[in-house]
């Protein structure tokens, strides 16, 4: 039998007031549903990704968290955690740590630090694994070209590229036949790729970045992709690199997120702002 259940929507990696980031629903108390519920609420609501808040299993979460795409479940997603839990503060949830909310999903335990209306999750560890030839190439519409990147699995799977530059991000246009290809060959979610602004821009940001997955029959990007930044961190990691910086993502989509990426001795924090844009309830 159907009931109501809380609702909010929640704009996350925003660098204005309203609108400029990556949004997620996220559905309380929604230990009734089934799954096939929760995947056709995920697949109307038609947004990147859509959260079913749960009791906790755990002694040590504050709350269990599914996380679907339109088409299937994930164990773990970047933003949709940061909305989740910016949801959840806001109404009214305190969490058992100081500053730090644990979620419980399926990649297991998640750390969340709050500071102030900025929320970061601590990256999952990650596996790693070197991959270039010329399907990449194709699938990123520059057959001219040798790339190499690595398959990070941070939950998703994303196959991170390194380009020569901000703007090469900005104009790259995806092959989507190689691109779906490249993404059943691998098991892939997805590609991200990022290029370093030119040290003579006077911006906030060190690097651009885009993502890209299969959505259906199609290839989507993905405004501001939490675990896709989560891979980059992971993969400067990887090669030497442990300086925090701040990324841009959603140009090419008329978007402009911001993620902060913060590391630690033990940790890598990624994160920025997350604004409850709506509220209501939802008939489930």
């Amino acid at each position: 039998m159907s009931r109501p259940h809380k609702f909010y929507q929640v704009d996350v990696f925003a660098s204005e007031p309203l609108f400029s980031g990556n949004p997620v629903a996220v559905i309380f108390d929604a230990d009734d549903l089934t799954t096939e519920e929760m995947q056709k609420c995920a697949h109307w609501q038609n947004l990147s990704e859509t959260t079913f808040v749960l009791k906790p299993t755990h002694p040590d979460a504050d709350y269990k968290l599914r996380i679907f795409t339109p088409v299937s479940e994930l164990p773990f997603a970047g933003h949709p955690t940061l909305g989740s839990a910016r949801a959840l503060l806001s109404n009214g949830l305190k969490p058992k740590k100081e500053h730090i909310l644990v979620q419980e999903c399926k990649k297991g335990l998640i750390n969340i630090n709050i500071e102030d209306n900025k929320l970061f999750f601590s990256s999952p560890e990650a596996e790693i694994d070197v991959y270039g030839g010329d399907l990449l190439s194709r699938a990123l519409g520059a057959p001219n070209l040798s790339l190499t990147g690595a398959i990070v699995d941070v939950g998703p799977k994303w196959l991170v590229v390194p380009l020569d530059s901000a703007e090469m991000v900005r104009a790259t246009e995806i092959n989507g036949s190689a691109f779906t290809e490249l993404t059943h060959e691998t098991n892939i979610t997805g590609i991200t790729f990022y290029g370093a602004e030119a040290q003579d821009r006077s911006t906030t940001h060190k690097y651009e970045v885009r993502t890209f997955c299969l959505e259906g029959n199609g290839v989507v990007e993905d405004p501001v992709c939490g675990s896709g930044n989560a891979a980059v961190a992971r993969y400067l990691e990887a090669f030497g690199e442990r300086s925090s910086y701040i990324v841009r993502q959603g140009t090419c989509v008329g978007r402009n997120g911001l993620v902060r990426v913060d590391y630690t001795e033990d940790c890598i924090w990624v994160g920025g702002e997350a604004n409850v844009t709506t509220s209501g309830v939802i008939v489930l």
